[in-house]
């Protein structure tokens, strides 16, 4: 793929600052081991490896444990996905391995459930899954998480998209609230918006991690994270509403009331 894209890809690149004026990005600023560089541009995409969809997994029950390879918290299952007594996960509610990946722990979740019940132990598939989980290790090393860029983000930079609040409210919150993840995003509501956390939810824990001085290898600890809440997506009030029974029988009140 290097080979490919020849002098467009850049390896080993500090970001500096994106410019722009009212009509978007103008230029993308970095720093390599040849110098500077400020190529012009209009369009500018961001992105450090991905996160597990870990949602559904919190509210069905699973422990999370913070996972400082990934820098997420993520659900603790055993090798064939086991998260609890009846709960088995796979799969992008898991980790994000792949597709390839997903399909064997998919299939690893299921002997699992069947396995609770006296099926024999699927070791081929465990073997198979060694190769997907060391390529994900090395991509998560190869693009790290920018825990201290996150932190020293002026106070106007916008971190919760949906909610429309900025590093420096999550820092008064901070202040207000103390280093407790949860007690930050009651004051300032980050995390509460359309995405539920997916976007901002990490970024805000390190910003308020470091406004009120824990050291980076004690934040996963110390300022913890923020829970998970039902729905997992949004939607319709319609969905939330009780339907009649088409074979029950209902009693209309003189009131017009059911």
């Amino acid at each position: 793929m290097r080979a490919r894209l020849g002098r467009l890809f850049r390896a080993g690149v500090t970001l500096g600052r994106i410019e722009a004026d009212a009509e978007g990005p103008t230029a993308l600023c970095w720093r390599d081991a040849r110098g500077q560089a400020r190529p012009p541009c209009d369009t500018v995409a961001l992105g450090w490896h991905l996160r597990s969809e870990t949602h559904l997994a919190e509210l069905a029950g699973a422990r999370l444990v913070h996972d400082p390879l990934w820098a997420q918290w993520r659900p603790e299952t055993d090798p064939m996905g086991r998260a609890g007594a009846g709960l088995y996960l796979a799969g992008d509610g898991l980790c994000l391995l792949g597709a390839d990946a997903a399909e064997i722990a998919g299939r690893l979740a299921a002997i699992a459930c069947l396995q609770d019940l006296g099926l024999p132990h699927p070791a081929s598939d465990l073997r198979r899954l060694k190769r997907p989980r060391r390529f994900a290790a090395g991509l998560a090393q190869a693009f790290p998480d920018p825990a201290a860029r996150v932190a020293a983000l002026p106070d106007s930079a916008v971190i919760c998209r949906c909610e429309g609040i900025t590093a420096g409210a999550l820092r008064e919150s901070a202040a207000h609230g103390g280093a407790e993840a949860n007690r930050v995003k009651s004051l300032s509501r980050a995390d509460m918006g359309r995405c539920q956390g997916r976007y901002c939810q990490i970024a805000a824990t390190e910003i308020l991690a470091a406004a009120t001085g824990i050291a980076p290898e004690m934040r996963p600890a110390e300022a913890g994270r923020m829970r998970a809440q039902a729905p997992a997506r949004p939607l319709p009030v319609s969905a939330c509403l009780a339907r009649p029974d088409p074979g029950r029988s209902q009693t209309i009140l003189p009131s017009g009331r059911r």
